[in-house]
C-alpha cells in the first residue's frame, strides 16, 4: 500500500498532541450524517484534551503513528494510536479521507503489533469504521453500546482479527 501523496509516517511525539486532538475532533465531526446525528457526534468529539494524548504516550505500550502532511507546519492528515495486540484508534482528517491512507496506518500498526509475536488484534470499532476493518479482516465478535465523553449512548463493535508471521522481502 502507498502512501498518499504529500505525507511521511512516523512515530508521534508529545508535541504532536495538538495536531491529534484536531484530527480526532475532525474526523468524528465529519462522519457521515446518516449514522450518527449531530447530537451524537459532538458528544463524542467533545471532551477531548491534547493531555490525554500526551499521557497516553507516556504510560508505556500506545504509540501513536501519524501521517504528517509535508510542509504542513506540523498539521495531521491522520493518526492510528496502537499497542501489543490492540488498535486503539485510528482517525484521517475529512478532507484525507478516500485516499487510502486508513488502510496504510493500519497496515504499519499491525506489522509493528506482528513484531511483538501477537496472533490476534482487538479493536472496537463505530459505525464509521465498521466496514473499513471488515474489508481488512476483522471479524465482529460482540456489540455493544458505547457511552460517549459527552454521556450519550452510541452502538459500537468489539472486533478481532487473526495474524499469521509475514516475512519482510
Amino acid at each position: 500500500m502507498a502512501l498518499p501523496p504529500g505525507l511521511r509516517l512516523r512515530v508521534a511525539t508529545p508535541g504532536d498532541a495538538p495536531f491529534i486532538q484536531r484530527v480526532h475532533e475532525e474526523s468524528i465531526r465529519g462522519a457521515p450524517r446518516h449514522l450518527y446525528s449531530r447530537a451524537e457526534l459532538e458528544s463524542w468529539a467533545g471532551g477531548l484534551k491534547a493531555e490525554g494524548y500526551v499521557s497516553a504516550m507516556n504510560r508505556g505500550g500506545e504509540t501513536f503513528l501519524v501521517a504528517e502532511i509535508l510542509n504542513g507546519g506540523g498539521a495531521l492528515a491522520g493518526f492510528c494510536s496502537y499497542s501489543p495486540h490492540r488498535i486503539y484508534g485510528l482517525y484521517i482528517h475529512p478532507k484525507w479521507t478516500r485516499r487510502g491512507l486508513a488502510s496504510v496506518l493500519l497496515d504499519r500498526a499491525e506489522a509493528a503489533i506482528l513484531a511483538t509475536g501477537a496472533q490476534r488484534i482487538h479493536l472496537s470499532a463505530s459505525l464509521v469504521g465498521r466496514r473499513l476493518y471488515e474489508r481488512l479482516g476483522y471479524a465482529i465478535v460482540g456489540r455493544r453500546d458505547w457511552i460517549t465523553r459527552g454521556g450519550l449512548v452510541i452502538e459500537a463493535f468489539d472486533m478481532e482479527k487473526q495474524i499469521a508471521f509475514r516475512p519482510r522481502s
